[in-house]
């Protein structure tokens, strides 16, 4: 499978957008996301996150496929590609399992969210790199031939 995603990493993409809600839908009762801005509470719901991330997984599956011609780096389509679908998984994990109220596990359990999402966004600083890198490298072959 990582073969064909150093050819055709907005498969992989698409198929994890499919995967993504099937496999997260055998127990949603996570809380979700609370945001409260000034004095407003928007409350988001698990469901409509896997939504918005598949869409997410969608249209970046979407911008690899416009970017097929193009030589782009094997290393970061696959670090791209996993991370956009297990980071996910795993926070998604970590909001059903009960933790104990406790301080000390709290910050853990914080801790560990937010390395995820770090890695989570330097996947995504690194696709905008491997898509600037790949107009660089397709501009240096035009220009050497």
């Amino acid at each position: 499978m990582l073969k064909n995603q150093k050819q055709h990493p907005y498969l992989l993409l698409w198929i994890f957008a499919i995967l993504f809600p099937l496999i997260s839908l055998s127990n949603l009762e996570g809380d979700g996301w609370t945001i409260n801005l000034h004095d407003t509470y928007y409350v988001i719901s698990q469901k409509e996150i896997i939504i918005l991330h598949s869409v997410y997984l969608v249209l970046l599956g979407g911008l690899y496929w416009l970017m097929r011609k193009r030589k782009l780096s094997n290393a970061l389509n696959i670090f791209h590609g996993l991370a956009c679908f297990l980071i996910p998984m795993y926070l998604i994990l970590m909001n059903r399992n009960e933790w104990d109220p406790s301080t000390h596990a709290l910050f853990y359990k914080l801790y560990l969210i937010a390395i995820a999402l770090l890695i989570w966004l330097l996947a995504q600083i690194g696709f905008v790199i491997n898509l600037l890198l790949g107009f660089r490298k397709n501009a240096v072959l035009e220009e050497n031939t």
